[in-house]
């Protein structure tokens, strides 16, 4: 259970820094980057890190709700995690919409500002999915397909479930019921 969290934990802030540096390479392009002195380069790089921090509060209460879903239901597909964080970075996307004032004198909507979110969050979801989704609900029994000989149909049971029939064979030298 510890490691599990701590696996969880390790995964969110991971797929923050991912994002962070997401935005960041969207403000700073890497041809950009790669024309400045180093120095300069590492300190628009280094801005990252307060990004990150931005996006792990205002995400946190979301990626909770799916992360604590995922490990539920033992979702480890990287699908869910990159939909359930482009879903989080559009809520991020609207909030920020909602929050413009009149007289602030630019707006958020446009391509530019809603492909970087888009991208932002498909970037921490596929790096959580990575480093801890790909994990989600521990071990499980993975399907043994096997055909039957008699009717050419297929059937599937799990590992557990084999394993058990196979003993049981062994144990009282006939088919179980």
């Amino acid at each position: 259970m510890i490691g599990r969290l701590f696996r969880v934990l390790c995964g969110f802030i991971l797929a923050c820094l991912a994002a962070g540096l997401t935005q960041v390479l969207f403000a700073y392009t890497p041809a950009e980057l790669s024309g400045m002195l180093p120095e300069a380069a590492m300190e628009r790089v280094g801005i990252a890190i307060p990004v990150a921090t931005h996006i792990a509060i205002f995400s946190a209460p979301f990626a909770l709700i799916a992360i604590a879903l995922s490990e539920w239901q033992g979702w480890s597909d990287w699908v869910f995690y990159a939909v359930a964080a482009i879903a989080i970075a559009l809520v991020g996307f609207f909030a920020q919409y909602h929050s413009e004032t009149a007289t602030q004198g630019w707006t958020i909507v446009g391509n530019y500002p809603l492909i970087t979110f888009l991208t932002t969050g498909f970037a921490g979801g596929l790096t959580y999915w990575l480093f801890s989704g790909r994990l989600a609900g521990g071990a499980r029994p993975r399907p043994v397909h096997t055909v039957s000989a008699s009717s050419g149909s297929s059937t599937s049971i799990t590992a557990a479930a084999a394993a058990k029939s196979s003993h049981a064979k062994s144990a009282s030298g006939k088919q179980p019921a």
